[in-house]
């Protein structure tokens, strides 16, 4: 979890030196004719450097004013730091690139307290209007026809199609960086257009989300996101079917799921996909630890990370849908089954930081306050229990014209229970989110 703060400007010239143990770090200074910092040997002693990458840093995709908090579910051993990290007086400890080499390193640098700056883009995001922000449900619902023609792109392997899926993951990209509140909330309550294809994005949209929340760069999460986009391309029409099937599968549905990892990799190469990571993430999307998924059977950590997180998205996808033979499950039911499930067939470490980033209640959710109100869960607070909420029926079960907003962290508003969505109700997701000043 990452958290804003102001702290002094870091771009004025210092000395600094500092002890951690037997870990000396001086003589770091700041030289405005090379606009970088330059790292001091005896960090090196701490932290090393497999990048290949000079030690320093140019400034001009960073805010010298914002710093954001980090803590461990953010930071990896081992992985290249997508952006540089601060101590909490601006001085800079870590280039992006640099690797942190152990668990007794991490735990060194978070003592201190590590930080990183707020990038341009997403400053940019913060200066745009409200009244000029793209609004998400109308860009989500907008993403799903386009790739219902991509993939009969992708099946018939026309000229440059891989472009454009990843053209559309790098929207899915800004758009969750945009407001990831908003499509999570979509997730829970977006239902239109066929399953087959909402599940895509859906899914998608998650590991964006979380892929970010791990630290991914950029580059990663687009792999991530382009193959979420992709992975069951052999199946569509199966799991469209499967969507409102009552009935047991059989044997052939049976072995069509079974094969679809690899046949989906299969027709992706097909259509020109050359990105590997993309390609291994569809295959080992269905492996499971315990080595009871497929195609291959694989265990543990055989399979890639980013194999384990789709496959925790596309499970939670799945379950608060609604199918023929059951109502959508509630999101504290779905992240129960998960928990529950950790270290059996999900990873337990990416299962842990899922619910965490998800929180008590995720956007999207029905709640029922103290004072009689049934509520939409539209921000996540900065403590777990108390969210900001949209009231839209009043304690009588009236809907109200407009939605009022709630801090359930004052005792007057506070949540009461979970509750399901009122059965026939129709909501404008767009005014309830605030994006629009139209009436439910």
């Amino acid at each position: 979890m990452e958290s804003g703060r102001r702290i002094s400007d870091p771009f004025k010239p210092f000395a600094a030196e500092a002890h951690h143990g037997d870990v000396k770090i001086s003589n770091r200074r700041w030289f405005p004719e090379k606009g970088a910092f330059i790292l001091p040997a005896a960090m090196s002693d701490l932290i090393g450097s497999r990048s290949g990458l000079p030690r320093k840093i140019n400034y001009s995709s960073y805010s010298p004013a914002i710093m954001i908090k980090l803590d461990a579910d953010v930071l990896r051993v081992n992985a290249k730091l997508p952006w540089p990290v601060f101590d909490a007086a601006g001085r800079l400890l870590l280039n992006e690139g640099e690797i942190i080499p152990s668990e007794h390193a991490l735990q060194i640098l978070l003592e201190r307290g590590l930080y990183r700056q707020q990038t341009a883009e997403e400053l940019r995001q913060q200066a745009i209007k409200p009244e000029d922000r793209p609004v998400p449900f109308d860009t989500i619902n907008e993403y799903i026809p386009r790739l219902q023609q991509i993939n009969v792109g992708l099946k018939q392997a026309r000229d440059g199609i891989a472009e454009r899926v990843g053209k559309l993951a790098r929207e899915i990209q800004q758009l969750c960086e945009l407001d990831s509140d908003a499509a999570l909330g979509a997730i829970h309550l977006g239902q239109d257009f066929a399953y087959s294809h909402r599940h895509q994005v859906h899914t998608a949209i998650l590991c964006e989300i979380f892929g970010r929340t791990l630290g991914y760069s950029p580059g990663r999460r687009e792999s991530l996101v382009a193959a979420s986009l992709t992975a069951n391309i052999a199946m569509l029409e199966l799991q469209d079917k499967l969507h409102t099937q009552k009935e047991p599968l059989n044997e052939d549905q049976l072995r069509e799921i079974r094969e679809h990892p690899c046949n989906s990799e299969k027709i992706l190469s097909a259509a020109g996909v050359t990105d590997l990571l993309w390609l291994q993430i569809v295959r080992q999307h269905h492996e499971r630890i315990d080595g009871t998924g497929y195609c291959e059977g694989l265990l543990g950590d055989v399979i890639i990370e980013e194999a384990k997180l789709l496959a925790l998205a596309d499970i939670y996808s799945a379950m608060v849908s609604p199918r023929a033979y059951r109502s959508e499950m509630q999101a504290k039911e779905v992240l129960r089954e998960m928990f529950l499930a950790r270290s059996k067939i999900v990873d337990e470490r990416l299962c842990m930081v899922f619910i965490k980033e998800m929180g008590i209640y995720p956007p999207g959710s029905f709640v029922r306050l103290v004072n009689g109100e049934v509520a939409v869960v539209i921000r996540r607070g900065k403590d777990a229990t108390s969210p900001l909420v949209s009231s839209v029926l009043s304690p009588r079960g009236g809907l109200y014209i407009k939605p009022l907003r709630r801090d359930t962290s004052r005792k007057e508003y506070a949540i009461k229970e979970f509750c399901a969505m009122e059965k026939g109700l129709k909501l404008n997701l767009s005014v309830i989110w605030g994006y629009s000043e139209l009436a439910l």
